[in-house]
């Protein structure tokens, strides 16, 4: 609540918030993944704070913590979307440099590819035999105005 609390400090009256979040861990496999498989290779602390992402899994609640931080006319949805991507092993292995832990997961050296194959076989159920993966992902997109 602190958080959002100076978000709207440094907003301007009248200015509207639109926050973007993860909706919850069992419903975005892509995050859910990271949080089963990073344990062995990056430690268990950075496969905890893979839930991070999905910290604000109810839209409700999204919703109960701006009305409290002062926000006005606030509006939460979740989103549901399908991430459709032609090549598994290279959607994970992209989104392993997309993260903030870019220098531990090079750090791995080798072992980075045994981190892909165990994320792809998290992933097995939801990869087609010609090798492309389809993931929901849930996203909770809050509106929301400095009065």
């Amino acid at each position: 609540p602190a958080a959002l609390s100076e978000l709207r400090r440094v907003l301007r009256r009248g200015g509207r918030l639109v926050l973007g979040v993860w909706g919850p861990l069992d419903r975005n496999p892509l995050v859910a993944s990271m949080h089963a498989t990073f344990g062995p290779f990056l430690g268990d602390d950075v496969a905890a704070a893979m839930q991070g992402p999905c910290g604000f899994p109810d839209p409700a609640e999204l919703g109960v913590l701006l009305t409290e931080a002062g926000f006005t006319g606030v509006q939460v949805e979740a989103h549901e979307k399908t991430a459709e991507h032609p090549d598994a092993r290279a959607a994970m292995d992209g989104q392993l440099d997309a993260l903030p832990i870019v220098s531990a997961v090079q750090s791995l050296g080798p072992r980075r590819t045994e981190l892909v194959e165990a994320m792809c076989s998290y992933h097995q159920a939801a990869t087609s035999p010609d090798g492309s993966l389809r993931l929901p992902a849930v996203s909770n997109v809050a509106v929301a105005t400095n009065p």
